[in-house]
């Protein structure tokens, strides 16, 4: 899965960006609002998941300002805050402007990656069952809300991977390349 990371701290962002990359993440990782917003923009679709410093200085917004932005472009992709320990205030104006959570800094590199998995899983569209199987009832409203079916399909976690990016990019193409780089 593809991950943006907007972190203006360098080294921490390196930091960062092994750490999900060792857990399975493929991130690119941008320093500024503008850099962030000509990537998003070129990568439309691509990405499952957005990491953003609140405190961004260089660009044209900061990361409030950022979600906003986000938001108000109709992209509807999960927001993860990261935000001092002690800006309440921020926290409350960035979950207002659209993020999904936020971790507070310092933080240790296992919370972020459990909240990215937790993030992540809560937007799948695939409702796994203990034996592998997945409802097609929770797939069918995001196609079609008249079709209501309750038959079980069961797919591998690859195939459920793969439906949900093509899920998260409807109305859009999607080549072979966009499905490896993303999915595999």
């Amino acid at each position: 899965m593809k991950i943006l990371l907007i972190e203006k701290d360098s080294r921490l962002a390196l930091r960062l960006e092994k750490s999900l990359e060792a857990h399975g993440y493929d991130t690119d990782t941008i320093g500024d609002t503008i850099g962030a917003k000509e990537q998003i923009s070129v990568s439309s679709g691509l990405y499952m998941l957005l990491i953003l410093d609140l405190e961004l200085e260089e660009g044209d917004s900061d990361g409030a300002e950022f979600c906003s932005h986000i938001r108000s472009e109709g992209l509807d992709l999960p927001i993860l805050v990261l935000n001092k320990e002690d800006d309440i205030e921020g926290r409350i104006k960035a979950l207002d402007s659209g993020a999904s959570d936020y971790i507070s800094k310092p933080f240790p590199l296992a919370e972020l990656t459990s909240k990215v998995s937790e993030i992540l899983s809560d937007s799948s569209l695939v409702e796994d069952t203990e034996d592998g199987e997945v409802s097609q009832a929770a797939m069918a409203p995001t196609i079609n809300s008249n079709i209501l079916i309750e038959k079980k399909v069961k797919l591998t976690k690859r195939e459920g991977a793969i439906f949900e990016y093509l899920n998260n990019n409807l109305n859009q193409m999607v080549s072979r390349e966009m499905i490896f780089e993303n999915v595999w």
